[in-house]
């Protein structure tokens, strides 16, 4: 079907009315005369209108008509002007139309903080070993001190954030030398003024270096082996050490600088008859303007045997038991351990750190000065039976003290309070694998243990290192390397004869622990030529792992024990230890255990048949 439309009327729609109202934006004075023209300003309400205010003068107000109803956002362009910025505020920074009447928004600028810097730089290499020295700054418009900043020779440092218009004020302390005082310059000046935040430019040097005074020090040796140099050492509180010898039993005078406080050592020396042992009275020593009172270095002949002294692991749980007493895990089984091996001296180990710098057992059992400490009971008992303990540190696994104590300060700390709980005869080193070539951690340990020395002069040191047949292993050399760069000469070197490889099977393995003993005297002996055979053979020990080694076939039998000791007793050496007398102990298992020495592979039978052999073996 179809319709027909004969008339259409079309009636004009009413117009749509958009409400909408006005912003004034208020323009405040300009910030700074060479600001010519105020920054563009954004009115927005995120969607539907974004406009741009770009014609604003100084003083003067732009008008935005016609600006629908609605919420809208101000936002302002900063200005930067020679290295300056203000930064453009909108006050209010919102604003909501709902009616005809206008909405002013005032727009004004503040200047951002600046700050200015100085670049002090020290353009000159070190003279003679010196500590770095150390930038004291005041503020002296302030009146305010700076934190304190070292700077490294040849090197730069920076300060920054400084006040512009400020004047600030850079002294260095005098540096002592060896034997001379460095005083420090500046240029162009001391005094700097920081006027903008263009890096200002300080230069130092230490283009002169004055003769520090020096007093004699007269010191009477007696005692001393008639074809035997006396070696003595100064060291002050910057570790300088002077060094002095004299031969036969003559006086001396001892030339020092004054004004300082020195600790004094003196080394051992030895004859064919025997090792004789200093005793020096003053051990400390304050020099002033005056010469002080005679030093006295009185030298008298020991009796020094082989001491024979295992490892103990005292984290294992034979070794670690519950002791109702104090109510926790304390190293109750040294006690039995020591009655029934007849041992009188032990290695205790290993003291390491469980992420912080503060000595732990195994990083296990903190070291705690405190009665219920972890061993205070028990290694008092050891002490009063006449037991010599050694505490020893680190091994081939868990971090070192030495990783984790980021100043020599805090290092010596952590060792004192490991003497202060346990008063040991002796530490012990055990420095493996990235430890052995990491200088700067190494550096620190021996400065602090020099200060260990000077504190605990009857404290002994030793370094326990891996060897192989022909000598310590590149990384155990850099060891004693740092130990004589920083002036540490009075330690034991106590090798690791074990865990050579499946490939060193052509002799015993007592025959290699006897190779691997005189091939570390060849190298102690080229560090410390002056020193006699007798003295550096005393410096030297030996520590196999008994029974079947880590790397098998190796395996070392109570054979090789016999045959160390007597190559031992021939030499006079200063110690025989083994890994570990936990393991002295018979057993049929063809593996690697921590409580027992194993079979021997090539005979198929057990290393031992009773308990402790090993350790009788070398103490008969």
């Amino acid at each position: 079907p179809q319709a027909t439309i004969d008339a259409l009327t079309f009636y004009p729609l009413a117009p749509m009315v958009v409400q909408a109202g006005t912003i004034a934006i208020k323009y405040s004075s300009a910030p700074n005369a060479g600001i010519a023209t105020p920054s563009t300003v954004t009115v927005s309400n995120g969607s539907t209108f974004n406009k741009e205010v770009t014609n604003g003068q100084w003083g003067q107000q732009a008008l935005l008509t016609n600006v629908p109803y609605g919420a809208y956002q101000i936002s302002v362009k900063s200005i930067g002007l020679n290295g300056a910025t203000w930064v453009g505020l909108a006050s209010p920074a919102s604003v909501y139309l709902n009616s005809a009447t206008q909405q002013t928004v005032s727009i004004g600028y503040t200047q951002s903080a600046q700050y200015g810097s100085i670049a002090a730089s020290l353009h000159q290499a070190n003279p003679e070993s010196l500590s770095n020295p150390i930038l004291q700054v005041k503020d002296v418009t302030s009146n305010l001190a700076l934190p304190q900043q070292s700077i490294a020779w040849l090197g730069t440092t920076s300060f920054n954030n400084l006040q512009i218009g400020h004047n600030y004020q850079f002294t260095i302390d005098n540096l002592s030398g060896l034997n001379n005082m460095y005083v420090a310059s500046f240029a162009p000046s001391s005094s700097v003024n920081v006027t903008g935040v263009t890096p200002v430019n300080l230069s130092i040097s230490f283009p002169t270096a004055s003769p520090i005074p020096s007093v004699a020090v007269p010191v009477n040796l007696s005692g001393l082996p008639v074809t035997q140099q006396a070696q003595l050492t100064a060291t002050d509180n910057s570790g300088h050490a002077y060094q002095k010898s004299s031969e036969n039993n003559s006086n001396l005078s001892w030339l020092l600088p004054t004004n300082r406080q020195y600790q004094l050592t003196a080394m051992s020396v030895s004859d064919s008859s025997g090792v004789y042992l200093p005793t020096i009275t003053p051990g400390s020593l304050l020099i002033q303007s005056v010469a002080p009172s005679v030093v006295s270095v009185v030298y008298k002949k020991q009796v020094v045997t082989t001491e024979v002294s295992p490892y103990v692991d005292t984290t294992l749980n034979d070794i670690t038991l519950w002791d109702n007493a104090s109510g926790s895990l304390q190293p109750m089984g040294l006690l039995n351990l020591v009655k029934n091996s007849g041992v009188n001296s032990l290695h205790l180990a290993f003291i390491t750190s469980a992420g912080t710098c503060a000595g732990s057992w195994g990083g296990y059992y903190p070291v705690a000065n405190t009665p219920t400490g972890y061993g205070m009971s028990v290694l008092s008992q050891l002490k009063k039976q006449g037991v010599k303990l050694t505490v020893a540190f680190g091994g081939a696994a868990g971090t070192y003290l030495e990783q984790t104590c980021t100043s020599k300060t805090a290092l010596v700390q952590a060792y004192q309070t490991v003497i202060q709980a346990y008063q040991p005869d002796a530490l012990d080193f055990d420095i493996e694998n990235a430890m052995q070539t990491n200088n700067a951690q190494l550096d620190q340990m021996m400065q602090a243990l020099l200060i260990i020395q000077q504190q605990h002069p009857h404290l002994k040191i030793s370094f326990t290192l891996p060897v192989m047949p022909y000598g310590l292993v590149s990384g155990g050399s850099n060891v004693l390397s740092r130990a004589k760069a920083n002036g540490l000469s009075n330690y034991l070197v106590n090798v690791m004869a074990m865990d050579y490889g499946p490939s060193f099977t052509a002799k015993t393995m007592g025959a290699y622990a006897i190779d691997a003993a005189n091939a570390t005297f060849g190298q102690l002996k080229a560090l410390y030529p002056t020193q006699s055979d007798a003295l550096l053979w005393q410096r030297i020990g030996v520590t196999p792992m008994i029974g079947l080694n880590d790397t098998i076939p190796l395996n070392f039998t109570l054979a090789d024990a016999a045959a160390l000791k007597q190559f031992a007793i021939q030499k006079n050496m200063g110690l025989v230890s083994f890994w570990s007398i936990n393991r002295d102990n018979a057993c049929t298992v063809n593996y690697v255990s921590n409580t027992c020495s194993s079979i021997d592979p090539k005979t198929g039978k057990a290393n031992q048949t009773t308990s402790y052999q090993y350790v009788k073996t070398l103490h008969q």
